[in-house]
């Protein structure tokens, strides 16, 4: 809970402000906080057109805070005693762009500044990413996302020659995946490739293998 100090101006005849409860969703919060969030109140609440606490326009003001990069869904509402609710839900990265631009991106596609709090570990993203395959690569995640070992493996994706490739945190190799017809069963193709090399170590290891082939795994 922060309390509001020098707020004369934010009150009417009956109530005026004394404080803004602020909360965030899951009770997680990584890259703002309740002093970064106290600001942004301050500062859309002055620049509001109101007269009174109760002409305050709580949809308008969720509008302008829900415009910080960090922050998915805000939600405010009065209490008794003027009292300011508000609850914060940050947005997700699941992604970091590394390229001619270095930032994260969400599930759905917003971007997400890099910030001095947090530096959340998601798989990175090598290269500049257009509209035209960003598509596509939140498809990946979303299907690798429902496997657990491929989720806690999988380290960067990236394009060449019009093929995707992935790389992986315990395995050297690259994995070219091609398009992504079929990208379940080359998962799948993958994983079968990843229990072997870890069950014979001693064997040939692989700079690079290819899953673009139908039931095939090319490897050198």
């Amino acid at each position: 809970m922060v309390c509001l100090s020098g707020f004369a101006h934010l009150k009417n005849k009956d109530r005026e402000v004394t404080e803004f409860e602020i909360s965030f969703e899951f009770n997680s919060s990584h890259f703002l906080n309740d002093s970064i969030v106290n600001k942004l109140l301050i500062q859309n609440t002055q620049s509001l057109p109101w007269k009174s606490l109760d002409s305050l326009d709580l949809n308008m003001l969720e509008s302008l805070i829900e415009k910080n990069p960090f922050i998915q869904n805000a939600e405010i509402f009065n209490y008794p005693q003027g009292i300011v609710g508000v609850r914060i839900q940050e947005r997700k990265p699941v992604l970091r762009i590394l390229g001619d631009a270095n930032y994260y991106i969400d599930q759905f596609a917003n971007k997400v500044p890099l910030s001095k709090r947090y530096s959340p570990n998601v798989p990175v993203f090598m290269g500049t990413l257009n509209e035209a395959h960003k598509k596509e690569v939140l498809s990946i995640l979303k299907v690798i996302k429902q496997d657990s070992f491929l989720e806690t493996e999988l380290a960067a994706i990236f394009i060449k020659n019009n093929s995707y490739y992935l790389e992986l945190r315990s395995f050297d190799f690259e994995i070219e995946i091609g398009r992504l017809n079929d990208f379940s069963a080359k998962l799948n193709k993958l994983k079968i490739f990843c229990a072997y090399q870890q069950n014979n170590e001693s064997e040939k290891q692989y700079k690079h293998i290819s899953l673009k082939f139908k039931n095939q795994i090319v490897g050198s």
